[in-house]
């Protein structure tokens, strides 16, 4: 059952994770929740203390023979992450204190590729035809029937790390290759460990084998929601403008912006089609970020990825478009509760995540026509001048990000556009 209406004063809960974002949870903090949170030893500093309750350490996060030793029993109301990397140690955290939390059997669905459209075939989900590959010969078939562009990932991807359209046989052929042997020399415990809760599992190895799937077509939409004893809570559809739409050769993360326009019978096609992906993957008592295609024309939506998570950047847009509180709406979904984000957009905001165009150092990058823009309403800087940078290919490696506000969703969007144009031309890397 629902509960929307219970006080927070008191409530313990365990947070999986932290990269120094107090606004995940100083609203909870604020309204007298106590955070616990698990770490590793190497990466505890001073401020921990001061935030958390009590600080969980171990050697290994992603080790549950770490883990289990730290765990009390009856102490927590909630455990929840906002990293992808640790939602199979929350799934699992959760399965062994009693927990809400997404079952422990259906978690690893979300973070294997493979395993997840397997899922989406199942439950007759319409997503991208693929085939699994350990070498370039596995490919003929597939693209005998679909040709090319084509999409190569791995299975365990996040950050869009990984993951590269090709346009040819031996532009397959290389990708493959580079991949695998890029995965071979990280088998860390993105692959191995996490492996290792699933020794029954149906899973490929993730290190000798990546994914070729189609190439979908169509605008490219994400939708963020929680999901609460099955029910599902809806926050604004949010539309990607590609890189190619912005005239980058390069890889790039695309403008999110928020919300997308659409009608009462568009949404309603959208909605049920994530609905059908979030009930694929037993997602439950947590947010899910999940990404399509949708074609305005047939109505048709496609599934690309889900994750059961929130999305980058989406507290901060649902807070300008809807003054939502997603942050706090993750801490009340862990519980059980009512997340209290509501669907009902009255601004549109657009974010930009700002790449080198090459690997390097940092020398110079112009931010001053942002800084005192009265449009631009958030900037977080992830590289200053001197630090190393890098393309794309890794999400991680962006220099700044910010979000844009408009009157408009073609306003918010071109001002972005504009804006991330200019910053990433002024750019010099040596």
């Amino acid at each position: 059952m629902l509960t929307g209406t219970m006080d927070l004063k008191g409530k313990h809960i365990l947070l999986v994770g932290y990269r120094g974002k107090i606004s995940h949870i100083k609203t909870a903090i604020d309204q007298g929740v106590l955070f616990d949170l698990l770490i590793n030893k190497d990466e505890v500093k001073d401020e921990h203390n001061e935030i958390f309750d009590s600080v969980l350490t171990v050697k290994d996060i992603y080790d549950w023979n770490d883990i289990e030793p730290v765990l009390q029993k009856d102490k927590y109301d909630g455990v929840f992450t906002r990293y992808e990397d640790s939602t199979v140690i929350v799934s699992a955290i959760a399965h062994h204190l009693g927990l809400r939390g997404v079952p422990f059997k259906d978690v690893l669905k979300s973070r294997n590729k493979y395993l997840m459209r397997k899922a989406f075939a199942d439950h007759s989900v319409p997503s991208a035809d693929y085939v699994l590959a350990s070498s370039f010969t596995d490919t003929a078939e597939f693209t005998e029937k679909h040709g090319f562009p084509l999409i190569v990932k791995q299975i365990y991807g996040i950050h869009s790390k990984y993951v590269a359209k090709v346009d040819s046989g031996e532009e397959l052929k290389t990708t493959i290759e580079f991949f695998l042997e890029s995965l071979a020399k990280e088998s860390g415990h993105m692959y191995g460990q996490l492996q290792n809760f699933y020794e029954d599992a149906d899973a490929p190895d993730p290190i000798k084998n990546v994914l070729v799937e189609e190439c979908l077509s169509g605008e490219e939409l994400t939708v963020d929601a929680f999901v609460v004893d099955g029910k599902i809570f809806f926050t604004p559809i949010c539309k990607y403008t590609m890189p190619d739409e912005l005239g980058f050769s390069d890889h790039h993360l695309p403008i999110r912006t928020m919300p997308y326009d659409v009608t009462e019978d568009e949404q309603s096609f959208i909605f049920d089609a994530v609905r059908k992906s979030l009930v694929s993957l037993g997602a439950n008592h947590c947010a899910s970020h999940v990404e399509i295609f949708f074609d305005r024309e047939t109505k048709n939506c496609r599934l690309i990825e889900v994750a059961v998570r929130g999305g980058g950047f989406r507290a901060e847009m649902v807070r300008h478009t809807c003054d939502g509180d997603y942050d706090l709406g993750l801490v009340r979904a862990s519980m059980g509760m009512d997340p209290q984000v509501k669907n009902i957009p009255n601004k549109y905001v657009s974010v930009a995540e700002v790449f080198a165009q090459e690997n390097g150092k940092l020398s110079s990058i112009d931010t001053s026509f942002i800084e005192n823009n009265p449009d631009v309403h958030r900037i977080t800087w992830n590289r200053i001048v001197g630090d190393k940078v890098g393309r794309a290919s890794d999400g991680k490696n962006f220099i700044l990000k910010f979000l844009v506000e408009g009157k408009t969703y073609e306003e918010a969007e071109g001002k972005t556009r504009e804006l991330l144009i200019k910053i990433r031309d002024s750019i010099q890397v040596n």
